[in-house]
């Protein structure tokens, strides 16, 4: 059965704690834009039926330029101010027979086609689901003077990824009301969650990862060039 799902590729940060004259999407690793190589991991993905890229406004050429052989995508458009308000400008150009969204942060460059499947695949059985892996470290809850007051068993922590997949129903009723210049609004499944949906966390290993700083730059290019490919 056609599922009928859209990606919405999130590549509008400001990247500023990567601490460099560059943004993030731009950056290479290996041989790619961090943003040409999440974009095709998803254009290669059987699941995946199209694809909007939320960009910058001054990178509206460079999104053309790196997406241009990839038949997927359908759209690029200009993002907001916040994550909030990006997700919710591309969703709003996704076509009203789509059943599913991904949204996925462009930074999230290590997701691969499997990874996207399987959150899908959780999404059609619980109408929401998300990335995730198990936390190796022991999680302390602390106070306002950061002293800890208790530990989080290991076992009800996961580190939440991208992409994070909603039926389309729900998460227009998710973003209806919402106040798009809410900077707590992380992630999309906090949206799903303020309406009393609670998105089923899908354990995709701790491969995923995200490009955040000069560090993730390194180590991406060592997995790329030196160690595991992944």
């Amino acid at each position: 059965m056609n599922k009928h799902v859209t990606a919405i590729i999130l590549a509008a940060g400001s990247s500023t704690r990567m601490n460099l004259n560059v943004t993030k999407q731009k950056i290479l690793i290996g041989s790619e834009s961090v943003l040409h190589r999440a974009v095709r991991v998803f254009n290669e993905c059987a699941d995946i039926d199209s694809i909007i890229v939320v960009a910058r406004a001054d990178e509206q050429d460079f999104a053309k330029r790196e997406t241009s052989e990839f038949q997927k995508v359908t759209e690029i458009t200009v993002g907001g101010k916040t994550r909030a308000e990006s997700a919710s400008l591309g969703f709003g150009l996704v076509s009203s027979d789509i059943e599913f969204v991904a949204v996925h942060d462009a930074a999230r460059c290590f997701v691969t086609s499997e990874m996207i499947s399987a959150v899908i695949r959780d999404a059609e059985v619980y109408g929401a689901a998300t990335a995730s892996c198990k936390s190796v470290d022991t999680v302390k809850r602390i106070n306002s003077d950061g002293a800890v007051e208790s530990t989080i068993p290991r076992d009800e922590i996961r580190c939440v990824q991208t992409p994070q997949v909603f039926r389309a129903d729900l998460y227009k009723k998710a973003l209806s009301g919402v106040d798009l210049s809410d900077l707590s609004i992380t992630d999309d499944n906090i949206l799903l969650e303020r309406i009393g949906v609670f998105p089923h966390c899908t354990d995709t290993g701790s491969n995923n990862i995200k490009i955040t700083t000069q560090n993730d730059v390194a180590l991406a290019n060592f997995l790329i060039f030196g160690g595991t490919n992944v």
